[in-house]
């Protein structure tokens, strides 16, 4: 009865230590588990901090260049319009004519009077 007695004590005492390991392991596993989501977290945060600052140099950009964009298109319009078309054709000398010269019958080429 002895030996058996001492048995159950041993067998008592592994039971509990391997209870004591399991729940050490089960409390460094957590943890461990708890340190790896607080650094991806912040990855996480670090990541979305660079990217709304990507973001916010793109929609910087895009403003200019829609700036850019509608000072062109008026630019355009200008330069297209019959008033800055004529200014340019008098500029290089093509003026406009008050008086229609025409060919007579007898005459070979165009004169001006």
């Amino acid at each position: 009865m002895g030996i058996r007695k001492s048995m159950k004590l041993k067998t008592k005492k592994i039971h509990s230590e391997n209870k004591f390991k399991r729940v050490f392991n089960l409390r460094m596993f957590a943890s461990l588990l708890v340190a790896a989501l607080a650094l991806f977290q912040i990855y996480l945060s670090m990541q979305s901090s660079s990217l709304s600052e990507k973001l916010s140099e793109t929609e910087d950009s895009a403003r200019e260049i829609l700036v850019k964009n509608k000072e062109l298109k008026t630019e355009l319009i200008e330069s297209v319009s019959y008033n800055s078309l004529n200014d340019a054709a008098n500029q290089f000398g093509y003026n406009k004519s008050f008086k229609t010269v025409y060919i007579d019958k007898y005459d070979f080429v165009a004169k001006l009077r």
